[in-house]
């Protein structure tokens, strides 16, 4: 499983988006319940455009791994390209709850005139 997340990673710093989401979708089938994989190829999907499918995967990646402040953040910069401002603002809001310091979810919430 961390041999697909490594070369995932490898073929995303190369601009090779579909290899790496084809990777850490291996990743997720192979150890599901691991939020890398999935956390990996919806932030890939959301570089792509593909919105809708990103949160489905930050769906499963916080099923699994609800403390990471990031899925949060990046869920909720999802939520708010799609115009999902109430769930957009809850995403922020838990993302700064595990992480205070999570500058783009702060500017996520105060871009929604929602600021903390």
């Amino acid at each position: 499983m961390l041999a697909y997340i490594n070369r995932g990673n490898v073929y995303r710093d190369t601009e090779q988006l579909e290899r790496a989401a084809a990777d850490y979708g291996a990743a997720a089938k192979i150890a599901p319940t691991d939020a890398r994989g999935w956390r990996n190829r919806g932030m890939i999907r959301l570089y792509q455009g593909d919105t809708k499918r990103g949160i489905a995967d930050y769906d499963k990646a916080l099923q699994y791994d609800p403390a990471d402040a990031y899925s949060w953040n990046n869920r909720g910069q999802a939520k708010m390209r799609l115009g999902n401002k109430a769930g957009a603002v809850a995403d922020f809001r838990k993302a700064l709850e595990i992480n205070p310091s999570l500058r783009t979810a702060r500017e996520g919430l105060q871009q929604l005139g929602a600021a903390q």
